[in-house]
C-alpha cells in the first residue's frame, strides 16, 4: 500500500528540489571548467578592472559568462585592464637572481645550504622581506605579529631592519622545501657576522617559534631561544603580545583582544 501522507508528500518534494538544486551545482562546476582558447596568454573579467596570467588558478573564480581572453599583456592593456596585483599570480624570482656567494661569505652560525646573497630592498614585516632583485622572502622556523593595530607588527619589523638595514646584505640559506604555497622563499638569513638572524629575533623576543615541517633544521635551538625570551620578558614578551600567539590570532582564535 502506498503511503500518502502529507509527512511523505513533503519529503518527496524536498528530494526533487535536493536533486534540482545538486543538478544546478553540476551544471556550474562544468560551466567553471572553461578551457582558453588557444594562444590565450592572460584572462580578465568583463565586470572587473584586472588581467590575470593564465596560469595562475586566480581568474578561474571569476564569472564563465564574464570572462575575455587576450592574446599578449599589451591588448589587455589597450583594452582598459591592468595587471593584478595578487602575490599568486606574479612571476616567482629565480633563486639564481641573489648575489652569488663572495670568499668566507658563506661563515654561518646555524642551519640550512648557502645559496647565494640577499641585498635587502623592504621590510615587510618581523618574518618576511623583499630583496632589491624582487625575491620575497619568509624567514624559516619564526612568526612575528602582522597585525598593526596594537603597533606590535611595527616594532618587530623595525627590530629586524635594525638588525638587517635597507640596502644591507643577507646570506640566504635553504632548508628541504624552498617556497611555501605564495612563492616566498623559504630560508635562514645571516647577516655580515653570520648571526643567524631567525634566531636572534626569536632571541630578542620579536618572534615566537613556528615550525613547519619538512623544514625543520634548527628548531631545538629557535625553541630554547623562544623559552629564554620569554622568561626574560624581552622585546614583545614584555607587553603581553604573544598572550595569542600570531598563528592563533590570524585563526581568529584570540577572542577578540588585541
Amino acid at each position: 500500500m502506498s503511503d500518502s501522507s502529507p509527512l511523505s508528500t513533503i519529503a518527496w518534494v524536498i528530494l526533487a528540489i535536493v536533486g534540482l538544486l545538486g543538478s544546478d551545482v553540476a551544471r556550474n562546476r562544468l560551466e567553471a571548467q572553461v578551457l582558453p582558447p588557444s594562444g590565450t596568454r592572460f584572462v580578465a573579467s568583463s565586470r572587473g578592472s584586472v588581467f590575470y596570467p593564465v596560469e595562475c588558478d586566480a581568474w578561474e573564480r571569476l564569472s564563465p559568462s564574464n570572462l575575455r581572453f587576450f592574446e599578449s599583456e599589451a591588448l589587455a592593456v589597450s583594452a582598459g585592464y591592468r595587471r593584478t596585483t595578487n602575490r599568486r599570480c606574479q612571476p616567482l624570482v629565480a633563486i639564481d637572481r641573489l648575489v652569488p656567494l663572495a670568499a668566507g661569505q658563506s661563515r654561518q652560525d646555524g642551519p640550512g645550504r648557502p645559496v647565494g646573497v640577499c641585498v635587502v630592498g623592504h621590510i615587510v614585516d618581523g618574518d618576511t622581506l623583499d630583496c632589491v632583485n624582487g625575491l620575497r622572502i619568509r624567514l624559516l622556523l619564526i612568526d612575528a605579529p602582522e597585525d598593526g593595530r596594537d603597533g606590535h607588527s611595527l616594532r618587530a619589523s623595525l627590530a629586524l631592519e635594525e638588525m638587517l638595514p635597507l640596502g644591507d646584505s643577507a646570506v640566504v640559506a635553504l632548508d628541504v622545501q624552498e617556497r611555501d604555497r605564495y612563492g616566498r622563499l623559504l630560508a635562514h638569513l645571516y647577516d655580515r657576522q653570520g648571526v643567524w638572524l631567525n634566531r636572534a629575533m626569536v632571541r630578542r623576543g620579536y618572534a615566537v617559534p613556528l615550525v613547519y615541517s619538512p623544514n625543520i633544521a634548527g628548531v631545538d635551538a629557535v625553541r630554547a631561544a623562544g623559552d629564554t625570551a620569554r622568561a626574560e620578558h624581552a622585546g614583545l614578551w614584555r607587553v603581553g603580545a604573544f598572550v595569542c600567539l600570531p598563528v592563533e590570532r590570524r585563526a581568529g582564535r584570540c577572542g577578540g583582544g588585541s
